[in-house]
């Protein structure tokens, strides 16, 4: 939490410039929280907005790609935390794009304490609608499959789609919510949600390590080490897309991380 008191009171710190992930994908996030602009041909995609302090970062970032935010028509946030969907309110009315989130944390809306944000600065956010199993959201060039991984909150969802990236489609993907930091007793218990959430998220896990992603994008850019790929890598050649390596570690290495730190789950 430290990281989101800091990245709210200096959020100037946390300035990246963006970078290209794929083809039609690009990283528009700060130095804590990922956000990633999907350029589909026909509207602009948004995934993940961070906190309204960060807000004008990502707003200037999406303008130094050569885009204009109120092109934005979906906004798809992956779980319902401050520093994921803290400014998702604002956004969607400055760029009237059609807000997404997880029909599990719904509920989450107007709690501070499920949001993991400041009492005196929450601001409500307006759903306009829910990810729904085996229903792709789709524009333009991408159709996007939000698959619901419960855990880090009850309505995390980590989001799978096709791009290109040096000549060829790749999938790229996604997890909505790496974290344990809201699955012990005492977090669960203090906001009234199940244990069972910790089994959840290990199953997910292990369901999403056999998936063939060949592009991994961090929810923070320390996952994946997205700063540091993009800064060392060879000009002319996407350092993100592989032959899914990155993908199945990141997955087993959470899966290795959770069970030393819950081994009944």
């Amino acid at each position: 939490m430290m990281k989101v008191h800091d990245s709210v009171i200096h959020p100037w710190n946390y300035v990246v410039t963006p970078f290209p992930v794929a083809d039609h994908v690009y990283y528009v996030g700060n130095r804590w929280v990922g956000s990633y602009l999907l350029d589909s041909g026909k509207g602009l995609i948004l995934i993940d907005c961070a906190m309204p302090q960060t807000l004008y970062l990502l707003l200037d970032g999406i303008r130094s790609l050569g885009y204009d935010p109120h092109d934005i028509r979906l906004l798809l946030i992956s779980h319902a935390h401050y520093d994921h969907a803290g400014a998702a309110e604002a956004l969607r009315r400055y760029t009237g794009a059609q807000l997404w989130l997880g029909r599990d944390d719904v509920p989450f809306i107007g709690h501070p304490e499920l949001l993991l944000a400041d009492p005196c600065n929450c601001p409500d956010f307006q759903v306009d609608a829910c990810y729904e199993p085996g229903q792709p959201i789709c524009l333009g060039r991408f159709s996007i499959r939000a698959e619901h991984t419960p855990g880090h909150t009850p309505g995390a969802h980590s989001f799978f789609f096709e791009d290109t990236a040096n000549g060829r489609t790749i999938l790229c993907g996604m997890h909505g919510g790496l974290g344990f930091n809201t699955m012990s007793d005492a977090f669960l218990d203090s906001v009234h949600l199940p244990h069972s959430l910790r089994q959840d998220f290990l199953q997910g896990l292990e369901r999403l390590r056999e998936y063939p992603v060949q592009l991994a994008i961090g929810s923070h850019p320390s996952v994946f080490h997205m700063l540091e790929r993009w800064q060392e890598h060879t000009p002319g050649v996407n350092p993100f897309a592989d032959d899914g390596s990155t993908w199945r570690a990141g997955m087993e290495d959470r899966i290795a991380a959770f069970r030393k730190q819950f081994p009944d789950a």
